[in-house]
């Protein structure tokens, strides 16, 4: 993976939410102590923390503004809070053996959030998923695709790939063509990405899908890997 894509993956691979949020330590620290207490352990190390109670009220209003991106959009409304919902689950799994620290969820969450944009028309641009970071691009024969995702807490897999695309009825398909089969190659496999209201649908077809695992890991992808999923209009970094 080049340097810039790392970057690139390391600025959007995880995301969103707002878990329940304690109130910062009053003047009255005993009944501050036994609230932080009596939550759940991630609850509870945020309370105690003046910088996380931070990082979590950022989210909030993270939260709050992109909510605001997109009214009247059923689909990218339930993929905000698909989103949302997970990143709360990715919290539990924070500061375990070989896993980002809690802050570092926190930030990841506040700064996919903060990154998301306005709903466009068309493909070109840059999309995210609280798993993966996409470029769309015009190019003279159509359309170039450069797509990096990653598991977000412990790194178990990482794909990436940078393959032409072209225009097919309504949907961006990047398949075999005559500039090749992507970097690395697809392999038979195929990319496709569609509008849905705001969001960029992106799904991903084996060859072959009969023949089970066999070809069921992406050649651009560790084992589990995978692009499919809602993307959102993000800000170019």
């Amino acid at each position: 993976m080049t340097s810039a894509a790392r970057a690139m993956l390391l600025g959007a691979v995880c995301l969103t939410a707002a878990a329940a949020a304690c109130a910062p330590k009053t003047s009255s620290g005993k009944s501050a102590d036994a609230k932080c207490a009596n939550a759940d352990p991630v609850a509870a190390a945020i309370c105690a923390d003046p910088t996380l109670q931070n990082l979590e009220g950022e989210i909030a209003s993270a939260l709050h503004r992109a909510r605001d991106l997109y009214p009247n959009d059923p689909d990218a409304a339930q993929a905000l809070e698909d989103a949302r919902a997970e990143a709360v689950r990715r919290r539990q799994a924070a500061g375990g053996e070989g896993a980002i620290s809690l802050s570092d969820a926190l930030q990841s969450e506040r700064d996919f959030l903060r990154a998301l944009a306005a709903p466009r028309d068309g493909f070109q641009g840059r999309w995210i998923s609280p798993l993966g970071d996409i470029l769309i691009s015009a190019e003279p024969d159509g359309f170039g695709l450069h797509a990096v995702a990653a598991e977000p807490t412990r790194g178990a897999w990482v794909c990436e790939v940078q393959t032409p695309a072209a225009l097919i009825k309504d949907t961006l398909v990047a398949a075999a063509g005559p500039r090749g089969l992507g970097d690395p190659p697809l392999d038979g496999w195929i990319i496709e990405a569609a509008r849905r209201g705001a969001t960029l649908a992106v799904h991903e077809i084996a060859p072959r899908p009969d023949e089970g695992m066999s070809v069921a890991v992406r050649p651009y992808c560790g084992m589990s890997g995978g692009f499919d999923g809602p993307y959102f209009p993000a800000n170019s970094r």
